[in-house]
């Protein structure tokens, strides 16, 4: 079958957060861009012709499940051998172009600020069968069939899904916060839904790293949250301590109060700017 001029994309998992948002954008920016969708749940992507397709977004996947609830076997499966099979049908079909989203869980907890040289040591069955879906994928790429890894920080925005919805519960409730000095790289659902069309316009290769502009503090955050919801919270200092030695050891308090962040020089796209949404603003739209 031959393409149209027109890009023509598929995007994996019809109820992906990042995967919506990204078809939100452009249908609502009215881009050049033809989208369809597939989910990943059945076999419906089998009987699909690839050969209409010059990109495949693959977004579908099992993200962070509590303990126990599912094992290894059945992250490997979805996360892997789905991500592979998808891979290789449409690349067999004449396919130029996949887009992988993986994740900054790749590089494990253990790690503070990201940078060029940091080497990628997953410690959970999420952040271990991403990274094993990349090396896989990387083999298959050639001069015809090129791929785009991914690997955002936290995403959020308006009815996500995940640890800012927590947080953004606890927010909009308490009146005192532990204001510890802290830096987390985030991304907007719009700033990632404007780098990954300049991916996919582009049909760039290589691994990415997207951030907002500023490193958010945890503290200001819930302020931020706060705010939108007509109060105020004060800071307090006395459990800093305990929780500075907590943080070290305990996951919890090293997602909430602990530094996770990219250098910045690995978030900067060449093609064009994409982080246009400033953090109050991003908060603002996310909460109302």
């Amino acid at each position: 079958m031959e393409r149209s001029s027109t890009k023509s994309i598929l995007i994996t998992g019809i109820h992906s957060y990042i995967g919506n948002g990204l078809k939100e954008y452009i249908c609502h920016n009215d881009l050049p861009v033809d989208v369809a969708t597939v989910s990943m749940r059945d076999d419906s992507f089998k009987k699909l012709d690839y050969s209409q397709f010059n990109s495949i977004v693959h977004v579908a996947s099992i993200v962070h499940q509590k303990a126990g609830k599912i094992d290894f076997s059945d992250y490997y499966h979805c996360n892997v051998e789905k991500t592979i099979e998808i891979a290789q049908l449409a690349k067999e079909a004449g396919v130029i172009h996949f887009v992988f989203l993986s994740s900054m869980a790749v590089y494990g907890s253990g790690v503070i600020r990201i940078n060029k040289d940091s080497i990628p040591q997953p410690d959970n069955y999420y952040g271990r069968t991403k990274l094993i879906a990349e090396e896989k994928l990387l083999e298959l790429a050639d001069d015809n069939f090129k791929i785009a890894i991914v690997r955002p920080p936290m995403v959020y925005g308006k009815d996500c899904p995940g640890n800012y919805k927590v947080l953004s519960r606890l927010a909009s409730r308490v009146r005192f916060f532990p204001e510890i000095e802290n830096e987390r790289s985030m991304i907007y659902i719009d700033n990632l839904s404007i780098y990954l069309y300049e991916i996919i316009n582009s049909g760039s290769d290589g691994i990415y790293h997207p951030q907002n502009v500023e490193y958010v503090n945890t503290f200001n955050l819930v302020q931020e949250i706060a705010s939108c919801h007509g109060h105020g919270i004060t800071g307090i200092k006395i459990l800093n301590p305990m929780i500075n030695v907590l943080r070290k050891y305990i996951s919890v308090f090293k997602k909430v109060f602990g530094d996770l962040t990219y250098d910045k020089s690995l978030s900067i796209l060449e093609k064009g700017n994409y982080q246009l949404v400033e953090f109050k603003e991003t908060i603002k739209e996310t909460e109302t």
